[in-house]
């Protein structure tokens, strides 16, 4: 028998979210389908799998591989912190699971003045 991997439900009075890693939203081949309502944490390399569609979604691709789960919920009355997260988006899910390793230095890095709440182009040079 597989090993039960366990996923925190979060849940406020308005909805609910599992969280999964984008790593695994990619194993199961389903992360083109996550849509809008869900969020990203990217700096996590998490998904926030809105309780409706995405969430059941995800569910059900583990059932048809037949790997076994546990949820574990998490309530709280005030506004949830996922609420403030980026909206779920493939692209930067993406970029999020790719490790990159950056060829400038860290000043570099900072002078360019990246907004971290757009989206990030990369183009290949040969």
């Amino acid at each position: 028998m597989k090993n039960q991997k366990t996923y925190t439900v979060f849940s406020d009075p308005g909805h609910a979210w599992g969280c999964v890693e984008i790593d695994e939203l990619q194993r199961l081949g389903i992360m083109h389908r996550i849509s809008e309502y869900s969020y990203l944490d990217a700096e996590r390399q998490v998904a926030y799998l809105e309780e409706d569609c995405d969430l059941p979604l995800f569910l059900d691709a583990k059932i048809k591989r037949a790997e076994p789960y546990n949820l574990n919920e998490q309530h709280t009355d005030d506004d949830i912190f996922i609420r403030e997260l980026p909206r779920f988006d493939n692209s930067r899910a993406m970029l999020a699971s790719l490790e990159i390793p950056l060829l400038i230095t860290a000043e570099e890095l900072q002078a360019l003045r990246l907004d971290p709440s757009k989206p990030i182009r990369i183009e290949r040079t040969s």
